[in-house]
């Protein structure tokens, strides 16, 4: 169960309305209870068939479960779908929060779009687990377990055919269920990496073009898109077995049943409306476990997406608090300033002793790579570091957005077509 924590968190703190997803779970229990009522009714039905015609109380018992049922998983499916939209909206913006509060650097460490698309696609696959999956769950597992003790009391020889053909066709399909799970979590990472990816490309289009790499950047995409081409392959592959498995193992438990229910009802075991039930009840059985394995799938499916969403959640937001201080009228002090982007890469800066000094403009000025805008990221804060102070004072110690709201880089311009400058604004 520890695979799944991620995913019980997550759901947990979408807030949920626990009354309506309880309405939900008994309207799903009543639609399983006129599933499994359908097969017995429909017994009595045969075997109270006369020459007098047919016995109307039983019809009219019959039509109205069909219709209660009908009206139960029409109300379920509406109250799940609603629960499931409510979870995307809350998961969504707890998430996004979390996202805008992060530090610079985690959207510059990897490909920045990448968060998004986890925002996004992610929380629609555990979405897809509420609003569908836990309907499954339910009315497979009650419709299963009631249907197999009601054909045990009816006849215990044919619920034994029975069971061997559904339990030989729950076999063959469980490890498709896992495969496919497997697939599906290596389609959402990869998908999630690529469309990251081509984010940042298609920002990067003009640096893209003057470099002349467009013929270089459609081979890589030809071999992503040919990667996730294979992958969502196997994947149609997958599903195309379930559909024969399903209907084989339909089929087979079908005409074992017939065989050995003609014998029964001749040999005056059973009646014909029993055989009847018993061949409704078919359906009871084999398709909640086709339901069933989906489900397994699909909850797996979840935890993966719900464990991608808890690492973002995990992640050190900005600190935010600290003193507030007026720039107006105070210089910034820079000393003995070394930083670079990464920890082992070579420095952007290093600063012995710098001062801007208040009420001045200062330009900085120098050609590309000469670390102006790295300083202007450092005196906004999007990276913390030591050796900038105001009075004597730390800016990593200051409160942030007081602090971000005295910065502002005006513009850079290009001087003789190579140098640039750059203005900042302190104290605004």
């Amino acid at each position: 169960m520890k695979q799944y924590h991620n995913l019980w968190q997550l759901i947990s703190k979408s807030g949920l309305s626990k009354g309506l997803l309880t309405l939900a779970i008994l309207l799903i229990l009543v639609d399983a209870a006129s599933a499994v009522g359908f097969p017995y009714l429909t017994q009595l039905l045969v075997d109270n068939l006369s020459s007098e015609g047919l016995p109307w109380k039983l019809v009219g018992l019959l039509v109205g479960v069909l219709i209660t049922g009908s009206i139960a998983q029409g109300l379920s499916y509406f109250l799940l779908g609603k629960l499931g939209q409510d979870f995307i909206r809350e998961t969504r913006n707890r998430i996004h929060r979390r996202l805008v509060h992060l530090p610079v650097k985690e959207f510059e460490s990897g490909r920045a779009a990448e968060p998004a698309s986890r925002l996004i696609n992610d929380s629609k696959v555990i979405s897809d687990l509420v609003s569908q999956q836990i309907l499954v769950f339910f009315s497979g597992i009650t419709t299963l377990t009631a249907s197999l003790v009601i054909l045990w009391f009816i006849d215990a020889v044919l619920t034994a055919v029975l069971f061997g053909c559904v339990i030989a066709a729950f076999l063959c399909i469980l490890p498709l269920a896992g495969g496919l799970t497997k697939l599906s979590t290596q389609i959402q990472s990869e998908e999630a990496g690529f469309i990251g990816r081509l984010s940042e490309v298609f920002t990067q289009i003009r640096l893209l073009k003057s470099a002349g790499a467009e013929h270089q950047e459609s081979s890589i995409a030809e071999s992503e898109f040919f990667s996730l081409y294979q992958k969502g392959l196997k994947e149609v592959k997958v599903f195309t077995l379930f559909g024969p498995i399903v209907s084989l193992a339909i089929s087979a438990a079908m005409i074992s049943i017939l065989v050995v229910g003609a014998s029964r009802v001749t040999e005056g075991a059973i009646t014909l409306g029993a055989l009847v039930a018993f061949i409704l009840y078919l359906f009871n059985i084999v398709m909640p476990l086709a339901g069933l394995s989906t489900f397994v799938a699909s909850l797996n499916k979840s935890a993966g997406a719900a464990k991608r969403l808890a690492e973002i959640e995990l992640l050190d937001t900005e600190n935010r608090e600290g003193d507030t201080i007026s720039l107006a009228g105070k210089s910034i002090q820079i000393k003995d300033l070394v930083f670079s982007y990464a920890d082992e890469a070579a420095p952007v800066l290093d600063i012995k002793n710098l001062c801007l000094p208040a009420n001045r403009i200062t330009a900085l000025v120098g050609g590309t790579g000469a670390g102006k805008s790295s300083l202007f990221t450092l005196l906004n804060r999007y990276y913390e570091c030591q050796g900038i102070e105001v009075d004597g004072k730390p800016i990593a110690d200051m409160a942030l957005v007081p602090w971000r709201e005295q910065i502002a880089m005006v513009s850079a311009t290009i001087i003789n077509n190579t140098e640039r400058v750059m203005d900042i604004s302190c104290g605004r």
